[in-house]
């Protein structure tokens, strides 16, 4: 592929942002997923946060700025609750589930996330909810698949508490008096013990039979009054728990409520997160109001300010009020939930990130000031295959069609020779497309020529350099150092799953192909290949890609490490990779127009950018 892509950070020199200390810096799009926000109740400005793909983020302004902490993330578990220790600020808990329980349990740190433990007492069953006593915090509960745990020392050891009562726990709450009293939400009605978990009771009367209750909170100032907010709406008990009466006059879009919780300075005031947008009560949960639709996961007060209100949500990431929940602005810089799937330049400011949205399609983000801010770009297309830039103009696949974007914002769809469905889309002095019969190129996306596929099969994946273009077919892999007049079969590495090839800029005999045992290279246009050791790890080697303008400069990637040659692949030195964590770096490029600059297109934080001295 040839490079068009670059870009610079905030504006200025990325030599005069990126420091040796710091070398990686992160530029976004910032937003999405998120999953849960906790106040610290001692530093109030001070915040913790969770994106939905498992990220844990700190801010220590209120959510002016955040910073990616090394949580241990794992793409195949969940985080399902995070909190704070409300008498010890330094202390963090996440809890996780997954599927099979590999990586389920509750982490913890007690250095304000620098590191983090799974506690040996509960590692199997995934964690679901955390509640702290009121009066003495040391006193704490989670809620796990196999039932509650119980802590008397600030987590440090636990045991099971409800041997005999409710499993499948995915809420908790303390009554606000009387540590012995514990209500616990499952996924089929809520429970309550008196007696510290010797005995439990199914506490339902009122509540629809089905109900799943999602959190429960217990009034902070009246222990007699509860709340629970479950998939059949949002419920209040003036009897602890006894019997239960349903809010009225909530749609039935509206009823599946994450979260329920109070204005600690007014505990008549309530807030409760549903699916379908954010609900207010001032009389203690008998009238409510709507106040938005945001999908809201997690609800957090000022402890001491109730004017001050943190929401997660689904579709807008981290949100603040400052007006007792009246209006709500995002505070999302640093905060990084959207998976990336491209990275496209489209002027000296101006870049679009193509993204994986809430519900699975792709979406697209355009800064006008090099990521320092960021706005979804409108399209008329419910879902985006994949773009590229060619010649001053946006093309988007969507499926079966190809469209452009022209100067006047206003899209067309392209015509196709035969109506032939587009399968990838790919830019370089052509624009290329692969289909079912062969490959499209054009100079203008109007008048189109044709290639016969290699072996008449399905064009998958094209990659152009200069005059040298490689396509994957459903049979095979081929090249060409003549724009496709003539081909050559490539011989994949025969050890290892091949992920991703890189052409020479120079030498169309030099191939280099990431694989799952390693980085292969084929000094004779693919027809045998050689392990690359020099430096580099055993395993899963993902992208590989040369610095256009030092052809012998070379740049490959390994989980959240990228290594770096300036042999022709040779010899491999390791950069510092702090800032990107251990998540899936899905591609590096290097930019014809800053070649002492790389850019990290990671699987869940974003794009990360880092000077390279030559």
């Amino acid at each position: 592929m040839r490079l068009l892509l670059f870009l610079t950070f905030a504006g200025l020199s990325i030599g005069e942002n990126v420091s040796q200390s710091e070398p990686w810096a992160s530029i976004g799009p910032f937003g999405g997923p998120a999953g849960y926000i906790s106040v610290d109740h001692r530093n109030p400005e001070r915040l913790i946060a969770s994106s939905k793909n498992g990220n844990i983020f700190l801010s220590q302004n209120g959510g002016k700025q955040w910073t990616l902490l090394p949580f241990p993330r794992i793409s195949a578990a969940a985080i399902e609750t995070i909190k704070i220790h409300p008498n010890n600020p330094h202390v963090f808990f996440a809890g996780v589930a997954d599927e099979n329980g590999e990586y389920s349990g509750l982490y913890t740190s007690r250095d304000s996330g620098q590191t983090w433990e799974r506690s040996s007492e509960i590692m199997k069953d995934g964690v679901f909810a955390l509640a702290f006593f009121g009066p003495d915090p040391s006193v704490m509960a989670v809620g796990t698949r196999a039932g509650v745990f119980l802590s008397s020392d600030e987590g440090m050891n636990w045991e099971m508490i409800s041997q005999g009562g409710p499993t499948a726990v995915v809420s908790l709450a303390f009554d606000s008096e009387d540590v012995k009293t514990l209500y616990a939400g499952t996924t089929k009605l809520p429970w309550k013990t008196l007696d510290g978990g010797k005995t439990w009771a199914s506490i339902h009367e009122g509540m629809l039979d089905d109900s799943d209750v999602f959190s429960i909170h217990v009034d902070s100032k009246n222990p007699n009054r509860v709340y629970a907010s479950a998939c059949s709406g949002i419920y209040a008990s003036e009897t602890k728990g006894d019997l239960w009466r349903k809010a009225q006059g909530i749609p039935g879009t509206d009823r599946r409520t994450h979260v329920v919780t109070e204005d600690p300075t007014f505990s008549q005031l309530i807030l409760a997160g549903t699916t379908a947008g954010l609900w207010k009560s001032a009389d203690a949960g008998h009238n409510w109001r709507k106040l938005n639709d945001y999908l809201v996961r997690s609800v957090e007060f000022h402890p001491a300010d109730g004017r001050v209100v943190y929401l997660a949500t689904q579709t807008h990431g981290l949100m603040k009020s400052t007006t007792a929940a009246t209006e709500f602005y995002e505070i999302n810089r640093g905060f990084t939930g959207l998976p990336m799937v491209k990275l496209l330049v489209t002027g000296e400011t101006d870049l679009i990130a193509v993204t994986l949205k809430t519900n699975g399609s792709t979406g697209l983000f355009q800064s006008t000031d090099n990521g320092t801010n960021w706005e979804e770009l409108k399209t008329p297309f419910s879902s985006i295959s994949d773009a590229t830039y060619h010649k001053d103009h946006l093309y988007i696949r969507t499926g079966k069609t190809i469209h452009r974007q022209g100067k006047d914002k206003n899209w067309v769809r392209l015509t196709l020779p035969g109506n032939i469905e587009p399968l990838v889309m790919e830019s370089g002095d052509e624009l290329w497309v692969g289909t079912r019969q062969g490959l499209l190129y054009s100079m203008d996306g109007k008048r189109w020529n044709t290639l016969l596929s290699p072996d008449k099969s399905s064009i998958y994946d094209v990659q152009s350099v200069n005059s040298n273009l490689t396509v994957r077919t459903a049979k095979s892999t081929w090249i060409s150092s003549d724009k496709g007049k003539t081909w050559n079969l490539i011989t994949l590495p025969s050890e290892g799953r091949t992920f991703q090839f890189a052409l020479h800029p120079g030498n169309s005999r030099l191939l280099f192909s990431t694989t799952s045992i390693g980085l292969m290279k084929s000094d004779d246009q693919g027809k045998t290949w050689k392990r690359v050791l020099g430096g580099l790890p055993d395993g899963f080697m993902y992208s590989i890609t040369p610095n256009p303008l030092r052809p012998q400069e070379w740049f490959t990637t390994q989980q959240g490490k990228v290594f770096h040659s300036t042999d022709n692949g040779n010899t491999w030195k390791s950069l510092d990779n702090a800032a990107t964590n251990s998540t899936l770096i899905k591609k590096i490029y290097v930019s014809e127009n800053q070649p002492n600059t790389v850019f990290a297109l990671t699987e869940t934080q974003g794009v990360y950018v880092r000077k390279i001295l030559p």
